[in-house]
């Protein structure tokens, strides 16, 4: 029986000379190889490993002991006639890949992932502590997308540092030369406590956007340019800050909410572009090199415009009504009007209540003093009253009809009105050396006449 058993293991040998399978025996054939350990190989010759083998197996099931914490399993290929061999290990509480490390000399073999009994895979370790650890390494998607979700929506999901002195970068390309990345420092950093930078290249065309998606479309929301200039709801800003759009200051207390420059410098507030294009405010601070301290509006634009003042009209809530309008050709109209006399600097409309008024002239000229020259014609009254019955006013007084039209000239009125009292009072004066000559007449005539009585009497 021992021989029959001897003469078919050869024939096995012989029929199918990449297969051979043996049990420990104690007398080993010259120039093959003793196999003691109970293994089975495929591919294997007796009298060495070939350069290559190939193994196909159809509905394999490999089994062990479950709840030993050794190796049951391993696929491996040896590094040599010595040494642990790469491959796969498969025990009851991990899976692993042992990989060789071809930076070392001579080479040796690393854990290249771990599979444990917690479902935590690690790449690069051996030991990991979460779902995926990755160590000494990079990790890269290829026309793929990386999704971390969970079915509770209220549950943390995280990518960490894993460290308070470390950083997390995420790449918008392969290195930070190539494209935009994002550094989030941990707070113990040296670097960036506790930041979070946004960098992008150095091209011209490089630019931080910020997208609206309503579904079909994609809407910019804020642009940070490579020049540093910020646009919201502006792709394309022309200052250190665009905004297309209205700004809102509020706050939650009573606190002021400011727009502040500095002192040595002065805030504009531009309709356009540039102060040549519209209205403008400049706000100067003390020490300002043009207007210190001082704040000016003004209007530059090209067209009759004016800065103007006013208040929505409750009565007509559509529009509005001017309180104050300083027109470009320099008139300044207190009041609703459309339209005011010409020649004037200041139109009040419905008039100005008032305690003082105090008017200036240009020149001596101007008042009535001259009234009182010895060569004034001073006009008969006779002939003002021939004047007054024809023209209904006195002379160089304007008429009401010219009031009403052309308005009234105080500091003129008060010259023409003075120089009125000044010709009645010549007139007076006149009138009153006449009165002391007939007084005189008067007297002279009463003693006459005293004499003639005392006369007739004797």
């Amino acid at each position: 029986m021992k021989r029959k058993a001897l003469i078919l293991t050869g024939l096995l040998a012989l029929t199918a000379n990449h297969v051979f399978a043996q049990i420990p025996w104690n007398n080993t054939p010259t120039g093959t190889q003793t196999f003691t350990d109970k293994n089975v190989g495929i591919g294997y010759e007796i009298t060495g490993i070939p350069s290559a083998t190939t193994l196909h197996v159809k509905n394999l099931e490999l089994t062990s002991v479950v709840g030993t914490s050794d190796v049951n399993l391993k696929i491996e290929r040896k590094i040599g006639s010595f040494g642990s061999g790469q491959g796969v290990h498969v025990s009851g509480n991990m899976i692993e890949a042992i990989v060789e490390n071809t930076n070392v000399t001579p080479n040796t073999t690393t854990k290249g992932f771990v599979l444990n009994k917690d479902f935590k895979l690690g790449i690069g370790t051996s030991t990991p502590s979460e779902r995926l650890s990755v160590k000494d390494g990079n990790m890269s998607v290829t026309n793929g997308d990386v999704l971390i979700s969970n079915d509770n929506d209220a549950a943390e999901r995280s990518i960490k540092a894993n460290t308070s002195t470390g950083y997390f970068r995420l790449y918008g390309n392969s290195t930070a030369a190539n494209g935009p990345y994002i550094d989030m420092f941990g707070n113990g950093n040296t670097y960036g406590y506790g930041r979070m930078n946004f960098v992008h290249g150095d091209l011209a065309s490089s630019a931080f956007e910020f997208w609206k998606y309503n579904g079909t479309t994609y809407m910019s929301q804020m642009t940070i340019k490579n020049d540093g200039s910020v646009g919201i709801g502006d792709q394309n800003p022309t200052a250190k800050l665009t905004v297309n759009g209205d700004i809102n200051f509020t706050s939650a207390t009573t606190t002021s909410r400011a727009v502040r420059g500095k002192t040595t410098s002065w805030l504009e507030l531009s309709a356009n572009t540039g102060a040549t294009d519209g209205a403008v405010l400049f706000i100067h601070g003390n020490n300002s090199i043009y207007e210190k301290g001082g704040a000016m509006l003004m209007s530059n634009g090209s067209q009759n415009d004016e800065i103007s003042f006013g208040v929505k009209n409750y009565t007509a809530p559509s529009t509005y009504l001017n309180i104050l309008a300083a027109k470009k050709n320099g008139k300044v109209v207190i009041g609703d009007v459309s339209s005011t006399p010409d020649g004037y600097k200041l139109y009040v409309q419905k008039g100005i209540f008032t305690e003082r008024i105090k008017v200036a002239l240009s020149g001596t000229s101007n008042w009535s003093d001259f009234v009182f020259d010895d060569d004034y014609d001073l006009m008969p009254l006779s002939e003002v009253e021939s004047f007054i019955k024809e023209n209904h006013h006195l002379p160089e007084i304007p008429s009401a009809t010219e009031v009403h039209k052309e308005g009234l000239d105080l500091a003129q009125m008060d010259a023409k009105l003075l120089q009125k009292i000044e010709e009645l009072t010549l007139h007076a004066i006149e009138q009153q050396k006449l009165l002391n000559e007939q007084q005189k007449v008067l007297q002279q005539q009463q003693k006459e006449i005293s004499k003639l009585t005392r006369s007739s009497k004797n």
